[in-house]
């Protein structure tokens, strides 16, 4: 799929988030796109899966065909023997093709910024093919289609917070994915006009990690995510308690292991991985292994209030059930050549249960499953899309939170109007769990290559606390990335080298203890300001006024000098490129075009190609006309202020000192002349 193809699909979901906020009835909408494939085809006769085709092919909609029957017979078209035929045209600009236009060229404006932004970023020029890869992952971000796994999430995710401040921007974004979420209303049933509870029980077994987020152990916004999803089941379950929540066995014993394994670190601090966030906010605070026996009750006693069961019975496993035993020979194998053996059981173990709770339950229908795991374990989600447990149209095993909230809001016919969204609706909230993740990750990485040159004795007890404290302030939960912590975050995230990262982190601590002299000596010159006399204070003034004046008359004629030596040089180039294609122009009305044709295209195209392309490898970064125009800019100036001898340290140290004496001046004595 080329890009334009994957930003007019996108476009279709913004549309459709559009047509809805119109106030159009759902099957209406779905009415607007068959009558814009109808028109771009020109097509009069048709049948119900032939418009299921067009709308796939037009639109990436997959429309069940008893809905799009149910349109039909809406817009009045003729049916005869399965065969519609339209007896009239659309002859009319239809509402589709008017909204499509300004939403792909906004589209195309937002990949290309992206294209942009991580070439600026790597300071590499992206291929055909790297372009491409780049927007189909940015369409899968929107859509949801990869969880946060994709090797180009970290750059969508930080190109997507740096603009987070953009209105048009982030509501752009924002369409795409309120479209996205209605429209799998449509694709999965939910299209209802009023509230729609579920049909059968639902028991969702609720893992670790939502746990954790239910407690405020992963931070606010995991905090705020779960918040969001319990107030819709709340209300689902208000007219009739239909949504339970469970945890099993192995849940708890995973949480105990936890728990048992803060006691254990409590007094080991250079053994905490500064990344696990939850284990860090447990060891907060506490001061012995019985605040950690303390804490781990109250977390317990939290899940009851939430009315969060222990399902202790686990009567479910019986030989009877070997029918829906998932676990095998092949499967185990399978997962052994990219999995830990713990984390194959464990993740087992859960998704085991699932299926054989379902038992014989219809799997291609979220009414009818039944039972459900709900999890934020990046890994159990891929061991339960394995090939050997995932059945094509089936719905899996275990679900996120996302998955559930949009689900339930669907169900409950929440809408898009004045309603507080849930977090989960926002793309910015995305890009920040993320980031959030890549730095985690990236900072485990580190820990686990310092725990080996501990073992190998390269660094003493000092280095090694040093490290775990810069590694722990590295530490961001999503709600601390934003467009200001962010260069901080690219950076840390570029340090992967163990050795590298100390290197930078003493080059911080070098110019932490150099402002500190600075400090220091300030504030000693502010000490001897305030011990001289009025009278003394005012020569000071003076004679510090004068150096400020005249250093301001040199910086007058430097800066003239070097803004001349730029426009000079703007100048030049702009002649250059004058000059060069006017001789073109000569050569082709003294020689015909037809002798020159050739050279055009050689020297007039080809050439300049050639040329940015050899720059480009030799210098390994694209050539940026305004990037370049702006060093030369910075050359000149610290060239015409090392010829005048300027020293503008000097100029701003001698503005600082005449601040503070006129601080310490009796009031309305002396101004800055």
């Amino acid at each position: 799929m080329d890009n334009i193809e994957i930003s007019k699909n996108l476009a279709s979901y913004a549309i459709y988030k559009e047509l809805y906020d119109s106030s159009k009835d759902t099957y209406d909408i779905i009415s607007e796109f068959i009558k814009s494939s109808l028109k771009l085809r020109k097509k009069y006769s048709f049948t119900a899966q032939d418009i299921a085709h067009f709308l796939k092919d037009d639109f990436d909609f997959e429309i069940p065909e008893s809905i799009i029957r149910t349109v039909l017979k809406r817009l009045n078209i003729t049916k005869s023997n399965g065969t519609y035929t339209l007896e009239y045209t659309f002859d009319e600009a239809l509402i589709v093709e008017n909204k499509q236009k300004d939403i792909l060229e906004n589209n195309q404006h937002i990949i290309s910024s992206l294209y942009l932004y991580i070439e600026q970023k790597t300071k590499k020029t992206l291929t055909e093919k790297s372009k491409q890869n780049i927007s189909q992952a940015f369409s899968s971000f929107l859509l949801n289609e990869n969880g946060i796994d994709n090797e180009f999430y970290e750059d969508i995710s930080s190109y997507i917070i740096a603009n987070k401040h953009d209105l048009n921007f982030k509501k752009q974004l924002n369409l795409i994915k309120e479209g996205v979420i209605l429209y799998s209303g449509i694709r999965y049933g939910e299209i209802t006009q009023k509230r729609k509870q579920l049909s059968n029980e639902l028991i969702i077994y609720l893992d670790t990690e939502i746990l954790f987020h239910l407690a405020g152990y992963n931070g606010k916004l995991f905090k705020d995510l779960f918040d969001d999803f319990y107030k819709l089941v709340k209300e689902f379950n208000s007219v009739k308690k239909k949504i339970l929540f469970k945890y099993f066995k192995t849940t708890e014993d995973e949480i105990n292991n936890f728990f048992k394994k803060a006691e254990y670190l409590l007094d080991k601090p250079t053994k905490i991985d500064p990344s696990k966030t939850a284990m860090n906010n447990i060891i907060e605070g506490c001061s012995s292994k019985s605040d950690i026996v303390s804490k781990k009750t109250k977390f317990f006693q939290l899940l009851e209030t939430y009315n969060i069961m222990l399902d202790s019975t686990e009567t479910f496993l019986t030989e009877n059930a070997t029918n829906y035993n998932l676990i095998n020979k092949d499967l185990i194998e399978n997962l052994s050549n990219n999995y830990e053996e713990y984390e194959i059981s464990n993740s087992l173990d859960k998704l085991n249960s699932i299926s054989i709770l379902r038992g014989k339950k219809y799997n291609n229908n979220f009414n009818d499953i039944g039972y459900i795991l709900l999890s934020g374990n990046a890994k159990i989600f891929k061991i339960a899309w394995n090939k050997y447990l995932k059945t094509q149209g089936e719905v899996p095993l275990v679900t996120h939170l996302d998955f559930l909230i949009n689900k339930f809001w669907l169900k409950l016919n929440k809408g898009f109007g004045n309603t507080a969204l849930p977090k989960t609706f926002d793309v910015i909230t995305k890009a920040q769990i993320v980031l959030s993740n890549t730095i985690n990750n990236n900072i485990s990485e580190k820990y686990n290559r310092l725990k080996e040159e501990v073992k190998q004795g390269k660094l003493n007890k000092d280095e090694i606390l040093d490290t775990i404290i810069n590694l722990k302030s590295e530490v961001k939960q999503p709600e601390e990335i934003d467009e200001d912590t962010l260069p901080n975050i690219l950076d840390a995230l570029s340090f992967k080298d163990i050795e590298k990262y100390k290197h930078e982190k003493e080059q911080f601590k070098q110019k932490a203890r150099k402002d500190e002299e600075e400090n220091v000596k300030l504030k000693n010159d502010i000490d001897s300001i305030k011990k001289l006399t009025e009278s003394q204070k005012k020569e000071l003034l003076i004679e510090k006024q004068e150096k400020v004046e005249a250093l301001l008359k040199l910086k007058k004629i430097a800066d003239n000098k070097f803004n001349n030596k730029i426009n000079i040089y703007k100048f030049i180039w702009i002649i250059s490129i004058i000059v060069y294609y006017i001789v073109f122009f000569i050569l082709i009305k003294k020689l015909g075009w037809n002798d020159m044709e050739q050279w055009t295209w050689i020297f007039g195209i080809v050439f300049p190609i050639i040329i940015s392309f050899v720059y480009t490898i030799t210098n390994e970064k694209s050539f940026n006309i305004l990037h370049h125009l702006s060093n030369k800019r910075e050359y000149y100036k610290q060239q015409s202020y090392q010829e005048f001898d300027l020293n503008i340290k000097k100029l701003s140290e001698l503005e600082k000192d005449i601040q503070y004496i006129q601080q310490n001046l009796a009031p309305n004595r002396y101004t800055y002349r």
